[in-house]
């Protein structure tokens, strides 16, 4: 019989035990600090289609849904802003068609920071962040790739891209890792090999470019492509392509931003 008392006793208290743990805060291993298994306050928070009106300075939201848009800042109308990109840090940099020169700009102020080095040899339609860090930008006065030093905003030849571009953009996939690039000439776009500088996968679209605007868009595996007053969206096998809306302003050119919250 006291067997039999001792066994229920212990059942109890190991299950009073289990009880405990189970509503006991989560800590992180090794680490003292409290983690609340509820709080989901640390998730991130949903990046924004971004661009610059280069006809009034304005800064957008857009909608990729839709393409409408909405006024969040402006930028100096000293400046041209015609291409934009962000780094893994959320630094947006952004080219200067006026000054011909990079620099860093905060969307939600409009403040513009422009890097010392001018590049007057080159005529720069689209940059674009790779996984490796690397700033790149296609270039169509000699049709080229080239790379940033972001401490100078020196332009560093590449490679030839073996075929005219004209007026261009450039995106970057970054799960397969590959600058993706757009002309206006005749609609392609295409892969480009960032050791060479040569493009591959040309893949023609039915795109009435004008203006050329890019960014990939890693939940739909799309191109998100804008023609200055339309957005669309395109197939980056097949080249087929949909149109989204009419924008509101003249988008020269896409990114995406974690946002002015």
């Amino acid at each position: 019989m006291k067997n039999c008392m001792l066994l229920s006793l212990l059942v109890s208290v190991g299950c009073l035990e289990q009880t405990k743990l189970e509503n006991t805060p989560v800590f992180d291993s090794g680490v003292s600090e409290y983690v609340d298994p509820l709080d989901d306050s640390s998730e991130s928070l949903p990046k924004q289609l971004l661009s610059v009106d280069t006809n009034d300075g304005k800064i957008y939201e857009i909608d990729p849904n839709n393409a409408s848009s909405t006024a969040i800042s402006s930028v100096s109308m000293e400046y041209q802003v015609s291409t934009m990109d962000i780094n893994d840090d959320g630094i947006a940099y952004v080219y200067d068609h006026v000054s011909q020169r990079i620099g860093t700009l905060d969307p939600c102020t409009g403040e513009l920071d422009l890097l010392p080095d001018v590049n007057e040899d080159y005529v720069i339609c689209g940059i674009s962040f790779a996984n490796n860090g690397t700033l790149y930008a296609l270039e169509s006065k000699y049709n080229q790739l080239l790379s940033y030093n972001l401490d100078t905003g020196r332009a560093i030849p590449v490679g030839s891209l073996e075929m005219d571009i004209g007026a261009c953009g450039l995106a970057h996939d970054s799960d397969s890792d590959q600058l993706i690039g757009a002309t206006a000439l005749n609609g392609e776009i295409f892969t480009i090999d960032t050791e060479t500088g040569a493009t591959v996968n040309r893949t023609t679209t039915d795109v009435p470019f004008t203006g050329v605007g890019l960014e990939y868009d890693e939940t739909t595996d799309t191109l998100l492509a804008s023609t200055g007053t339309e957005l669309y969206s395109v197939d980056l096998t097949y080249g087929s392509s949909m149109l989204l809306g009419s924008l509101g302003g003249y988008i020269d050119d896409l990114v995406y931003h974690s946002g002015c919250w």
